[in-house]
C-alpha cells in the first residue's frame, strides 16, 4: 500500500517511556496510523523518512487503520501538503522538493 505522511506527534507512554503516532493519508483519502517507539529495532529506518508529505510504498496494515511499523517501506517521494501539523519539541525541517503524480 501506498500512503503519504501528513504528520505525526510525541506521546508519553505509559510505560515510563515515549512514542510516536505517524499520521498517513492512503491513496483513497483513508486516514491511517502507525505507532512508533524509540527503544524499538524499526525506530531507525522511521526516523529517517518521518517527515510531512513523504509518500511511502509497500506499507502493510497490521490491522483496520494501523499500519504495521514493521513494514519494509519504500520512500518513493515527497508530495507538497497544504497545512501540515506536527507537534514536536523541536520541529524538523520539511523539504521543499516536490514531486507529482505519486498516485
Amino acid at each position: 500500500m501506498k500512503a503519504q505522511i501528513t504528520s505525526f506527534k510525541k506521546h508519553n507512554s505509559k510505560h515510563g517511556d515515549v512514542f510516536f503516532y505517524v499520521f498517513f493519508k492512503d491513496q483513497n483519502g483513508q486516514s491511517l496510523k502507525s505507532c512508533i517507539y524509540p527503544n524499538m529495532r524499526n525506530f531507525q529506518k522511521w526516523d529517517k523518512v518521518v517527515k510531512p508529505g513523504m509518500v511511502l510504498d509497500n506499507l502493510k496494515l497490521k490491522y483496520k487503520g494501523l499500519i504495521d511499523a514493521d513494514s519494509q517501506f519504500q520512500v518513493v517521494g515527497i508530495k507538497e501538503i497544504k497545512k501540515p501539523v506536527v507537534v514536536l519539541e523541536t520541529p524538523i525541517e520539511v523539504p521543499t522538493v516536490v514531486q507529482t503524480n505519486l498516485f
